[in-house]
């Protein structure tokens, strides 16, 4: 039998695909920013960009689960690949030469990069560590002083850096755009959301249910859809209410989705599932354009690369956080029940979705104080 890949190629496989996505994702925004700068095209455009991109994440788990299913994993990265391909054919011929290579190029902040990464590294794995070892295990205490040492060291790298007339990886000035800031939060809540959400259920589907892969992905298609389709939507929407009304409203409705997934019955039907899911994919379709138009529109068109930039960072944060936080309370509930069996679903979900509603509202507050507080006067919204 031949042996596959070992799971360290495979990780490494991964970052490389991580990178890639993390310089080609804020580039996107960037060029429609360019292209299109009056507000309400702006807002409609930005809302295409943002449906297009929840139909590749609704295609994805069920092309993935279809494709393990009839064949294995590795033709999932094969079609990512041609997908990869075409699009960079397709890009390479609308992309015109005024979006390209800037005139004065920023310098690359490599210890800003190392830094961030090392105190984000350190603190989900001091985070996924936690339920296993305990708070006192010399990996999670190791873990939670290099995050502890990192992360200061790392905003006090940018600011040495913006001193001296060097480019940051990312600029402290860029905060006082309060439509920016507004964004950065919310959109870290919201892949806090979205990201847990799906993982954790997709467990509670496979693993504590007996659902195929297949069938997994089917049961996320009508929450991912109602992503896709409100994306569109939102981007009008924000045309004549502007993108913090239409964000706010999304991260609201977030909260309402998340307590409604706490309170599902223990031995759920595919309909009590659905129905909440629905909730919840409304309240993604609607944040995630005006977030995206916001991030892009607190600042200097120049500097509008640099600023999805920033937001998408803030995206994957709220991603990986959102998974490990979690992770940390399903595991704890999972050692607190026992074995369980099949069927009886994946122990401390409620809790996850209740922390899950607590962050959204967080998240609605702040960005909310930001927009239309007395200092921010409704600017950017």
């Amino acid at each position: 039998m031949r042996r596959g890949p070992t799971m360290g190629l495979l990780l490494l496989f991964r970052c490389l695909q991580g990178a890639g996505t993390a310089l080609m994702l804020p580039q996107t925004l960037a060029v429609l920013t360019a292209e299109f700068e009056e507000p309400a095209q702006r807002a409609r455009v930005v809302g295409l960009w943002a449906g297009v991109s929840s139909l590749g994440l609704a295609a994805g788990p069920v092309l993935g689960g279809l494709i393990t299913s009839i064949a294995n994993w590795r033709w999932g990265f094969g079609l990512s690949a041609l997908l990869g391909l075409a699009a960079l054919v397709m890009g390479g011929r609308a992309i015109t030469a005024e979006h390209g290579r800037p005139a004065d190029p920023p310098s690359l902040d490599v210890v800003g990069a190392a830094l961030g990464a090392l105190g984000l590294g350190a603190l989900v794995e001091g985070l996924l560590a936690l339920p296993a070892h305990g708070l006192g295990a010399p990996r999670v205490v190791g873990a939670f002083v290099i995050a502890a040492v990192a992360l200061p060291g790392f905003l006090a790298w940018q600011f040495a850096r913006q001193r001296a007339g060097r480019s940051a990886l990312m600029p402290p000035r860029l905060w006082r755009s309060r439509a920016l800031s507004a964004a950065n939060i919310s959109g870290a809540a919201y892949f806090f959301l979205f990201f847990g959400t799906m993982y954790f259920y997709s467990v509670d589907l496979q693993d504590a249910r007996g659902h195929s892969a297949l069938s997994t992905g089917l049961m996320f298609l009508p929450m991912m859809a109602l992503t896709a389709f409100m994306g569109p939507v939102a981007g009008r929407i924000t045309a004549s209410l502007g993108a913090g009304r239409v964000m706010l409203t999304g991260l609201a409705i977030g909260v309402l989705g998340s307590v409604l997934l706490a309170l599902l019955p223990a031995h759920y039907s595919v309909w009590d599932f659905e129905w909440r899911m629905a909730v919840v994919g409304i309240a993604a379709g609607l944040m995630s354009s005006p977030m995206s138009n916001l991030a892009v529109s607190g600042v200097p068109t120049a500097e509008a690369s640099t600023a999805a930039a920033v937001h998408n960072t803030f995206r994957q944060i709220g991603s990986t956080m959102g998974v490990a936080v979690l992770g940390v309370i399903t595991a704890h509930a999972t050692a607190a029940a026992g074995s369980s069996g099949r069927g009886a679903g994946l122990p401390g979900l409620d809790t996850a979705m209740l922390t899950t509603a607590g962050v959204l509202g967080a998240a609605l507050l702040a960005a909310g104080a930001l927009l239309f507080g007395r200092r921010g006067a409704g600017r950017g919204a």
